[in-house]
């Protein structure tokens, strides 16, 4: 946090010093590590003040009650080589496998909706026997042509309705998925379980887009506009699915892993 405005004269709701506030700080973020949607708001766009960092939950929590909201944060690399779990031996993980099942197209779709382009349902197994479901439709910016996604929970029942009408041109995508913590950062891992191909999430919410990576992981060049890496790129059935994946592969052993834990800039 931003440690230079800790005081207990400007809000009644503080009643510990500094030094306990900075150890219940770090209890909270331990805490909370195993939720799969945690997001460490930090203090690293100080010139945003308060307000931009209001600004910055407001956005997050939108995105994660269905509201469309365009990604900022969330970047990409594809990483040299598959994590191994053991090598985070001061890090709680978050473990769980999810698979993807792309629907066909709708045949009729509302004036009033923004431009579609595909939509899946998703089931996530915990490690722990818990299941959820959901739906999730992808339409585009009319003007950016970024992606814009509306999810919603869905029922067991709904799920398995939807896998009726699931796309035949596409295969259901699996991913193992690892989620922790490291230097007041979010990652995921998606590794691709039925490809070798793994692909790291950073969802830290820094305005500057500046990166600090684990040591543990051998990051390559970030992929966070390539398509080729997408779930839906890759389902995709078809005569050059072999060269994509091909493709998919070259990049990944040619990529110049960073140094250990060395930031990388915007």
């Amino acid at each position: 946090g931003a440690e230079r405005f800790y005081s207990l004269e400007n809000n009644a709701a503080r009643t510990e010093p500094l030094e306990q506030a900075r150890e219940q700080d770090v209890a909270t973020q331990k805490a909370w590590a195993r939720h799969p949607r945690q997001i460490v708001f930090d203090n690293s766009a100080e010139e945003l003040g308060f307000e931009g960092k209001l600004q910055r939950v407001v956005e997050a929590t939108a995105k994660l009650v269905g509201l469309p909201v365009l990604p900022k944060q969330t970047r990409k690399f594809v990483l040299v080589s598959p994590p191994d779990p053991s090598a985070f031996p001061d890090h709680e993980l978050t473990a769980f496998t999810v698979t993807k099942t792309f629907l066909k197209p709708p045949t009729v779709l509302d004036d009033d909706q923004l431009p579609y382009s595909h939509s899946y349902v998703r089931v996530r197994l915990q490690d722990d026997g818990a299941t959820s479901y959901g739906h999730v439709t992808v339409h585009l910016d009319p003007e950016t042509r970024a992606q814009i996604e509306r999810k919603r929970r869905c029922s067991p029942r709904e799920y398995h309705v939807h896998l009726t009408n699931a796309d035949p041109d596409r295969t259901p995508v699996r991913q193992r998925r690892l989620h922790f913590l490291y230097d007041n950062q979010s990652f995921v891992v998606h590794h691709y379980l039925d490809r070798d191909c793994s692909i790291l999430h950073c969802q830290a919410a820094r305005q500057d887009g500046s990166i600090a990576f684990p040591p543990f992981l051998r990051v390559g060049p970030e992929i966070t506009n390539d398509h080729t890496y997408s779930a839906y790129h890759l389902s995709k059935i078809s005569p050059d699915d072999d060269d994509d994946r091909r493709a998919v592969d070259s990049s990944r052993d040619s990529a110049a892993a960073l140094p250990p834990g060395k930031p990388r800039p915007a």
